[in-house]
């Protein structure tokens, strides 16, 4: 296991079934012998709204950072709140990520994530490279405002 493998899991273990943990960036990284850019990279990568998290810094006293689930609202999905979390540009990373987040929720089959995936790779999006992260973004939008129609009307 790697040590980004190592600090997603410690951090995962410390959320456990609560909705937010606070935690001292500079005693994770001391923990694991890192720089704390190194915390920082793992919060961004594997603690984004694309897998169903929010993190913040709390400035001042050791730098400490909260990481805490997407709170999603009774009646409401997590697609409703993932999309409005896109911005104009979606890379791919960040949508296979958006969808197997929703895999895991079990907002989307894993037939569902795949075709959709199939259907947002860089070789589907034909079209110029500054245009490609715009398109991915405004079809990811598409499918999630889809999947939370058909969520409400059960």
């Amino acid at each position: 296991m790697n040590i980004c493998d190592e600090i997603e899991k410690f951090l995962l273990d410390a959320l456990g079934n609560e909705k937010s943990v606070l935690i001292s960036r500079n005693s994770l990284s001391r923990h694991f012998d890192c720089a704390p850019s190194q915390i920082n990279y793992v919060l961004t990568t594997r603690f984004g709204a694309e897998r169903g998290f929010v993190t913040s810094s709390k400035r001042g006293g050791g730098g400490y950072i909260e990481i805490a689930r997407v709170d999603v609202a009774d009646g409401d999905c997590l697609c409703s709140v993932l999309k409005k979390e896109i911005g104009e540009e979606l890379s791919f990373g960040k949508a296979r990520g958006i969808f197997e987040t929703l895999c895991e929720r079990g907002e989307v089959s894993e037939r569902e994530k795949r075709i959709l995936l199939s259907a947002l790779t860089d070789q589907a999006l034909d079209c110029p490279l500054m245009l490609r992260d715009r398109l991915r973004a405004r079809i990811v939008r598409a499918a999630l405002s889809e999947i939370a129609r058909e969520k409400k009307e059960g």
